[in-house]
């Protein structure tokens, strides 16, 4: 944790809350700020992080947006259909790149646990189709999800693991720094998608 006051009595306390499952060493930072508010000295645990960041919002406090990349928010979705045996390990391959502020799974009306498995992941959002909409209509329900939650940059990852997330951070980059408005990965180059799982026809 970290502190300052900015101009105009506004107090601006960092905090770092574990969001990732079983890793101390990944942390999401959320910024708090609240008018005229007495800061804590020092907080070094997540425990502690989370309570206070409910006394903060209980007392009007606002939530200052930090996003982990460059200033942009990075949302990466998921389209899902029975995808309850891959569905952990690959966001956890997701959050391992460390840019990622929201995960987003869209469920196209499984038959397995895709969606009770999703809704146990943190920091994701989990839409759930009442009838197969199909791969399109999938992604659509995607996009609108990651652009209602004002994301700047949107990484579509296929939970079935056949596409590596190792990617996520180079095409960010290159989306971030202007040089391209759309990056395309392909899961054929590197054998990656063979490795996944997917068959050779």
């Amino acid at each position: 944790m970290d502190s300052e006051v900015r101009p105009g009595g506004f107090a601006i306390t960092r905090y770092f809350i574990q969001t990732a499952r079983g890793n101390p060493r990944r942390f999401h930072p959320i910024f708090f700020q609240e008018r005229g508010a007495s800061l804590p000295a020092r907080h070094n645990r997540a425990a502690e992080a989370t309570a206070d960041s409910a006394s903060f919002l209980a007392r009007g406090s606002v939530i200052l947006p930090l996003y982990m990349f460059r200033g942009k928010k990075v949302v990466v979705v998921m389209p899902a259909y029975n995808a309850a045996k891959t569905l952990v390990q690959t966001f956890d391959e997701v959050m391992a790149q460390e840019i990622v502020d929201k995960v987003i799974v869209v469920d196209d009306a499984s038959s397995d646990e895709t969606t009770a498995i999703a809704k146990k992941l943190p920091n994701t959002i989990v839409f759930t189709h009442e009838k197969n909409l199909g791969y399109g209509g999938n992604q659509k329900s995607c996009y609108r999800l990651a652009l209602a939650e004002g994301a700047d940059i949107v990484i579509m990852v296929h939970p079935d693991s056949q596409y590596t997330p190792k990617l996520i951070p180079a095409m960010a980059s290159m989306i971030a720094a202007g040089l391209y408005p759309c990056v395309l990965g392909s899961r054929i180059l590197g054998n990656y998608a063979l490795r996944g799982g997917m068959p050779v026809w």
